[in-house]
């Protein structure tokens, strides 16, 4: 017996029930495991969703403190170089160049 798991109109996933000899599932079980599908199936999506509003909300906060720092900096490149690890949050890296004119920055790990 196998529950289908469904997301967004697509099978995301089973919950597969195994017996070494066939066994009859009377229709009261059936009808539960049914309904305990679709309730994990809402689940599914509502743990995406919240997920997604997390990950937007950091990032909203990361864009922030950026701007803040660069608003309080004097140049542009000390703005930058202030925030290390917010930078790199932002963009999901662990090393970035900056670079104007002549001068380079780098933030995390980076190449020599």
């Amino acid at each position: 017996m196998s529950i289908s798991l469904i997301q967004d109109q697509k099978l995301w996933g089973l919950i597969a029930c195994h017996h070494s000899t066939p066994r009859y599932v009377p229709y009261s079980v059936r009808t539960i495991c049914e309904f305990v599908g679709q309730v994990m199936s809402v689940e599914l999506t509502n743990k995406e969703d919240h997920e997604d509003l997390d990950y937007k909300m950091t990032l909203k906060s990361l864009q922030g403190k950026l701007v803040e720092s660069l608003s309080q900096s004097e140049r542009f490149l000390d703005g930058l170089s202030q925030l290390n690890t917010n930078l790199l949050d932002l963009v999901s890296a662990s090393g970035a160049a900056i670079c104007m004119g002549d001068q380079i920055i780098c933030v995390g790990q980076t190449p020599t």
